[in-house]
C-alpha cells in the first residue's frame, strides 16, 4: 500500500486534505499519524503542524478471496459475532447438537 504524507492545523485538517486528495469518506483510507499539532509558545513561535500518512483502503484482494470462498483472515482483536457474540460460539454448538 503506498501512503502519502498530509498536513494540517489540526489532525483533523490533515485528514480532511487526505480524503479531498483521494475523493473518498475517511472510512474508505488507512490513517497512520506521523505526529499532532503543536501550537507553541503563545501560538506563534515553534507551532507544527499536525502530519499523517494515508492511502486508500484496498478492497480489491478481500472481495476476490470472498468471491473465491478463500476465507479472509480476522484483524488481530477482531471479534466475530459467530464465535464470541451473543448466542455463538459453543454454546450454539451444544443446544444445536441436542
Amino acid at each position: 500500500m503506498q501512503y502519502k504524507e498530509f498536513q494540517g492545523k489540526s489532525l483533523d485538517d490533515a485528514i480532511r486534505e487526505a480524503c479531498e486528495y483521494y475523493g473518498v469518506a475517511r472510512e474508505k483510507l488507512e490513517i497512520e499519524i506521523v505526529s499532532d499539532a503543536k501550537s507553541g509558545i503563545f501560538g506563534l513561535v515553534g507551532a507544527k503542524k499536525a502530519t499523517i500518512k494515508a492511502a486508500r483502503v484496498q478492497l480489491e484482494g478481500t472481495v476476490s478471496s470472498l468471491l473465491a470462498g478463500e476465507p479472509v483472515p480476522e484483524k488481530q482483536g477482531a471479534r466475530s459475532l459467530a464465535h464470541n457474540g451473543p448466542g455463538g460460539g459453543a454454546k450454539a454448538a451444544e443446544s444445536s447438537a441436542k
